[in-house]
């Protein structure tokens, strides 16, 4: 996954825990200069080039859940965790982006999520 910073003028202990799901690779407080920001991406690229890679199978995502995926909302699982849009995701598979939709809301129930930060958040904990 590709990693992301939040540059935010929020700083609440609510936020914060909500964020936090996230996973983010950093976190910008405004006001912020341009050290801060450069830092902040230097260290989320450094993070993320020491992390090894997961390797994230049908099968290995199926057995932490009671209602399986099917093989297409796996490739749009791959999609949302590669960070394309829907349209992206339709493209690539050769399908209308309301088929990728429905898929997407199909996800969603099967891994008991309600947006694409959940889903993201539990997928990624599955895999690691």
């Amino acid at each position: 996954p590709t990693p992301f910073i939040y540059i935010t003028s929020f700083a609440d202990r609510d936020t914060i825990q909500q964020v936090k799901l996230t996973m983010p690779s950093g976190y910008v407080v405004k006001p912020f200069n341009e050290k801060e920001v450069y830092s902040a991406i230097e260290i989320a690229l450094y993070k993320n080039e020491q992390q090894p890679v997961k390797e994230m199978s049908l099968q290995g995502l199926n057995s932490h859940l009671e209602d399986t995926l099917t093989e297409r909302e796996f490739e749009v699982v791959r999609g949302i965790l590669d960070g394309l849009t829907n349209n992206q995701i339709a493209a690539h598979n050769f399908v209308s982006e309301n088929t990728i939709k429905t898929h997407i809301k199909n996800i969603y129930t099967k891994l008991k999520t309600h947006s694409r930060a959940q889903l993201v958040t539990k997928v990624l904990s599955m895999i690691t």
